[in-house]
């Protein structure tokens, strides 16, 4: 699927905005149900990553915390970047 088709199909999207997603390394899973959890919180990775990227290639938490992601970003502004310079209309 590309691009314009995403576009058409989900127009509630908003495609050209990166997403924030957080990952919690593996090793504190056993805590990870205590969601409110100060340590769940302070562990957790955050990452900003192109929304067509995903779409098209799918993300891997393990890809995202071993940097093997071309298309997440540690900050908004890069990702919006990425966004301006590979998915421009």
């Amino acid at each position: 699927m590309d691009e314009g088709t995403l576009r058409e199909r989900f127009p509630e999207i908003p495609w050209d905005q990166p997403q924030e997603i957080s990952v919690l390394p593996v090793a504190l899973s056993p805590i990870a149900a205590q969601r409110n959890s100060p340590l769940v919180a302070a562990m957790a990775r955050s990452f900003w990553v192109c929304r067509y990227c995903v779409c098209m290639y799918g993300v891997k938490a393990s890809d995202l915390l071993d940097h093997r992601v071309p298309f997440a970003f540690q900050t908004r502004e890069h990702a919006l970047d990425h966004v301006d310079r590979e998915h421009h209309d």
